[in-house]
């Protein structure tokens, strides 16, 4: 007995280490992709204007719809790689490979078709002034090449994640980042446009795939890319599994793509330009999230196959404690100072739009507090009735969102995404999570809920008096007010709230951050 408790710890202990270790990873590389993004957004948007930038926002929300072609395959290849391997069946990792790679081909050639044809017809569905026409035309066929590489070149990073190799993807994702921005730097310096910058993004994309296969077949040494493993048993393995992924993105597109759809459809498109705005600081919630919640889905599969279900009760509730507490914080930063933040980042003209960022932030606090029970349901193939719930959600939001912008504008578009997923939430996706992973409401209330309490106590009275009592709209008090506000919510968690479980996953990550 003794012997197999102590097995048991140290299981437990080898799960919370490569967690950390796969979290770790995921922040350095997001931390790249989000200074980038924040250094880079108010330079593109002052070179090229509102207008040209509102046009690349409406291209890429149609390049969202065309992204629905990977139809969930890079969840199916996480999933069974990681399977596979934990089962020590090499042929299927290399026919499973094979399979999605030759999709993935497939699908991206009906992308780049599907856009393609489509390009020519944009300008007259959103009322593009004759100037720009041209423009909008050239940046939806840019979004179809995009798509052509971008569905083929999902195969490396999902077999690398579901190898658990999160750092190898992530240095795939520093280079690429960087080298995109060094050239869209030197380009709108040469008097590039925005059809230009759209352009540097598929070629560098393009190139990183050199890289990407190298370091995937270093990782999983037995990969084989077998054109005659390609069967109908293979393709309706990771169909049937990714069908309902493919829902749940359907779902998603729906809330997050369609917004810009909307309000170019029904006000002047440079109107798309603040929404696109407050998108991309609510994002910053989902993307700083979901680096934690990404590793759940291969050790879910892990899990699930050697039947351990108490492991995977446990990583749910650590799991979904930890997410909501980045959740909170991020929300209540970036909602309660957001009209500053827009001041600062972008300029003095946008900070009215505040108030769209603060109902997108809590939009996406909601959302995330899902993500762990859907990462581990996914892995687990579970996920079938979360397809419908995204669904239902994403069809809500769209026609709740265009009834209500011609009447209140950007704060209809924003009410129509805030109200679908908070009800989705609460009345459907939470209940289905707990029964089907079989925790107890009262152990979410005890375990999830009320170590937050406390922590999200104090930041929102300290962001509140700092917006009351300072100039939040100045770079440095800026600044000051969110490291501070930060820095007393982390130590009030920590004193509070954590358990010795995330207090050790906290020491790991950071010591794996550094290395």
């Amino acid at each position: 007995m003794p012997r197999r408790g102590l097995r048991r710890s140290e299981n437990d202990t080898r799960v919370e280490a490569r967690i950390a270790r796969g979290a770790a990873s995921n922040y350095a590389g997001q931390f790249v992709v989000l200074a980038t993004g924040v250094l880079l957004t108010p330079f593109i948007l002052h070179r090229v204007g509102p207008t040209a930038y509102g046009l690349w926002v409406l291209a890429t929300a149609l390049g969202g719809y065309g992204g629905l072609l990977d139809v969930g395959i890079s969840s199916a290849v996480q999933k069974y790689v990681a399977e596979h391997r934990a089962r020590d069946l090499p042929h299927e990792v290399s026919a499973l490979v094979s399979t999605a790679l030759a999709l993935y081909t497939v699908l991206g050639i009906a992308a780049l078709a599907l856009l393609g044809t489509l390009a020519s017809f944009v300008p007259e569905m959103f009322g593009v002034a004759p100037g720009q026409r041209e423009v909008a035309t050239w940046l939806t066929v840019i979004v179809g090449l995009q798509l052509l590489v971008s569905l083929p070149a999902a195969t490396p990073a999902a077999v690398l994640r579901g190898s658990h190799r999160f750092d190898l993807t992530n240095v795939l994702v520093i280079v690429s980042t960087l080298l995109t921005a060094a050239l869209t730097v030197v380009v709108l310096l040469l008097g590039g446009g925005i059809v230009a910058v759209a352009a540097i993004g598929v070629a560098v994309l393009a190139f990183m795939q050199i890289p990407a296969m190298w370091l995937m077949r270093r990782a999983v040494p037995e990969l084989r890319f077998e054109l005659s493993a390609v069967t109908r048993r293979t393709i309706r393995t990771v169909l049937s599994f990714s069908a309902s992924v493919f829902a749940v993105r359907v779902g998603g597109v729906l809330t997050q793509r369609t917004d810009a759809i909307v309000i170019g459809a029904a006000l002047p498109v440079r109107m798309v330009t603040p929404y696109s705005l407050g998108q991309r600081l609510a994002e910053v919630i989902m993307l700083l999230t979901n680096q934690f919640v990404q590793v759940l889905l291969p050790l879910a599969s892990e899990l699930d196959a050697l039947e351990d279900r108490r492991r995977l009760r446990t990583v749910y509730l650590s799991a979904t404690r930890i997410a909501l507490a980045l959740a909170i914080a991020l929300a209540a930063t970036i909602g309660i100072l957001g009209s500053s933040i827009l001041s600062v980042w972008i300029g003095e003209t946008y900070s009215r739009y505040g108030y769209v960022v603060s109902m997108l932030a809590a939009a996406a606090a909601v959302d995330t507090l899902n993500w762990p029970g859907a990462s581990l349901l996914t892995g687990m193939a579970r996920h079938r009735p979360l397809a419908r719930i995204a669904l239902a959600t994403g069809v809500v939001n769209v026609g709740l969102s265009a009834a209500l912008v011609q009447v209140y504008g950007l704060t209809g578009v924003a009410v129509g995404t805030l109200l679908p997923s908070v009800g989705a939430s609460i009345l459907f996706v939470l209940p289905y999570t707990l029964r089907t992973i079989g925790v107890r409401p009262s152990e979410f209330v005890l375990d999830v809920l009320r170590p937050n309490t406390v922590p999200a106590a104090v930041i929102l009275g300290l962001l509140l008096a700092g917006r009351a009592m300072l100039d939040t709209d100045r770079p440095a008090v800026l600044a000051f007010t969110i490291t501070a506000a930060l820095c007393v919510y982390l130590a009030a968690y920590l004193r509070f709230s954590a358990s010795g479980v995330e207090t050790a996953f906290y020491r790991g990550a950071a010591v794996n951050l550094c290395g």
